[in-house]
């Protein structure tokens, strides 16, 4: 059930339901904190994608999902680029979609992104190594 659409009746309204839903830290089962940045600019990207210009509403009603994923709410699993070992990616193994956190320092992340992935991309992320 934590798959959960947001839906809103005006697009600028995503943007205060993600305030609301990541203004506080999240812990991870694995003891990992997990916080965002909530200036503007940045919650368009997990809004907009890359060009943080339209708020795309596919898009921003996928938003719950960040935090089901990083609470473990959901089956996932926790992947590290073997080319990058600076970021996080919490892999959903129900659907595909991925969040991901950069590494401040040991225990603690800032989640800056997530989006859908391409089955392909899925299959090459699942051959990373496993955090933890």
């Amino acid at each position: 059930m934590a798959f959960e659409y947001l839906h809103c009746s005006r697009k600028e309204d995503y943007i205060e339901e993600f305030k609301l839903l990541y203004s506080e830290t999240i812990f991870s089962p694995e003891g990992l904190i997990v916080s965002f940045n909530l200036k503007e600019n940045n919650i368009r990207h997990f809004l907009c994608g890359d060009r943080k210009t339209e708020i795309l509403k596919e898009r921003a009603g996928k938003i719950k999902w960040i935090g089901a994923l990083l609470r473990g709410e959901e089956v996932r699993l926790i992947k590290v680029n073997p080319k990058d070992n600076t970021d996080l990616y919490f892999l959903s193994i129900e659907k595909s979609y991925v969040v991901r956190c950069r590494i401040i320092e040991s225990g603690y992340l800032s989640c800056y992104t997530a989006y859908p992935i391409y089955p392909r991309q899925k299959i090459k992320m699942l051959k990373w190594d496993n955090f933890y």
